[in-house]
């Protein structure tokens, strides 16, 4: 995608494109999946206590502050990183990542869960 910025108003409809556009990939990748919170309601649980049911079976790791599949179950189809872009109050393109999960990791983690 070309973009030709001339003020400052062509350059926030540019971002805006870019956004637009970002935001139309996510959407098409995470289509029908799930955050941890909706799988954890479901089984009367916390999202927190979730996410550590699933690092002591070693599903997840956590680093830092994020949660990831552990090397075994990332190229299975169980999740998907989310990249929400966002602006900061400098103007910085930033993204918020957050692990979602596909119906096949719901039903993973649902029958882990019965056992």
């Amino acid at each position: 995608m070309k973009i030709t910025v001339t003020c400052e108003e062509d350059l926030l409809n540019a971002a805006e494109q870019i956004l637009a556009s970002k935001m139309a990939f996510e959407n098409r990748i995470t289509a029908g999946c799930c955050t941890i919170s909706e799988i954890a309601k479901q089984h009367h649980m916390k999202p927190d206590d979730m996410n550590s049911f699933l690092c002591d079976v070693h599903i997840l790791q956590k680093k830092g502050r994020r949660y990831l599949l552990a090397p075994k179950y990332r190229n299975e189809g169980y999740a998907v990183e989310y990249r929400k872009p966002h602006i900061t109050y400098h103007g910085q393109l930033k993204y918020k990542v957050r692990l979602l999960w596909t119906e096949k990791g719901r039903e993973m983690i649902n029958e882990l869960i019965k056992h």
